[in-house]
């Protein structure tokens, strides 16, 4: 999905963008390239949702491999 508004919130990680509201529920939002410390001139524009151990992310990338199912908008 492309990437919604995200609210920035203090104290947070380097890499954590914010947060956002996602079908009610609030949801960390982070910067994948920032987290894995690769350098890049181009701002992500495409934000990945996943779900794991009952905790929901989002992770911004530059882009995403077919395999990837979306899931609607939001």
């Amino acid at each position: 999905m492309r990437v919604p508004p995200i609210t920035h919130a203090p104290e947070m990680a380097g890499s954590v963008e914010g947060m956002l509201s996602f079908r009610g529920v609030l949801v960390p939002v982070i910067d994948l390239a920032k987290y894995t410390g690769v350098q890049t001139d181009t701002k992500p524009g495409i934000m990945v949702v996943t779900e794991y151990n009952g905790h929901t992310q989002g992770f911004l990338v530059e882009a995403a491999d077919t395999n990837f199912v979306p899931i609607g908008p939001l």
